[in-house]
């Protein structure tokens, strides 16, 4: 089974957020944060030009930041659980027929919305692409679902800081959760 790094820090105040990668970064790889370059090219995920090798996927909500490191392509996403918005709206705009009837008929509709936010997110994430018009045509609800033709694998996590937190994870195969705290 494969191995997800995932570090995370409660202490996200919008910004910093290249600095808490590469301190991140070193501490997965064993590479000196000073010999990780960065690369961003438009429409492309960005990755480390001096290692290739090192896969990641970035996500901050409110006073959280996650960084997810894998072996291969990675997806993740955190949503903060929190205001008053037209929740069932919001799902049957952006989510499919299931997925928007779990909204509108949960007791605690934007917990619900943000679980399934946060799952679609790190599967659009795993491939590159943003929430344009195939965010709907796939059900996250399960842990194993196929998109744009491949098998996905998505889990919740919990990071052990707050409840008000949505957090998930999405690869191409099986794999287990290893969180890291940064301090």
């Amino acid at each position: 089974m494969e191995r997800i790094a995932v570090y995370y820090s409660d202490k996200y105040s919008g910004s910093g957020s290249h600095d808490l990668l590469l301190i991140a970064a070193s501490l997965y790889s064993g590479i000196a944060k000073e010999q990780l370059y960065l690369e961003s090219i438009r429409g492309k995920k960005p990755f480390f030009i001096s290692h290739p090798h090192i896969h990641f996927s970035i996500s901050h909500s409110g006073s959280i930041w996650m960084c997810a490191f894998a072996d291969n392509e990675v997806g993740a996403d955190i949503q903060l659980i929190s205001g008053e918005r037209q929740w069932v709206k919001l799902a049957e705009r952006f989510f499919n027929p299931r997925e928007a009837d779990d909204v509108s008929t949960s007791g605690d509709k934007r917990a619900v919305f943000s679980r399934i936010w946060s799952r679609k997110e790190a599967v659009v994430k795993l491939f590159g692409i943003g929430i344009d018009g195939k965010f709907a045509t796939f059900d996250s609800r399960s842990d194993i679902v196929n998109f744009s033709g491949e098998d996905v694998f998505i889990k919740d996590i919990n990071l052990p800081i707050s409840d008000d937190y949505s957090a998930s994870i999405a690869y191409h195969k099986n794999f287990e959760v290893e969180l890291h705290k940064l301090t």
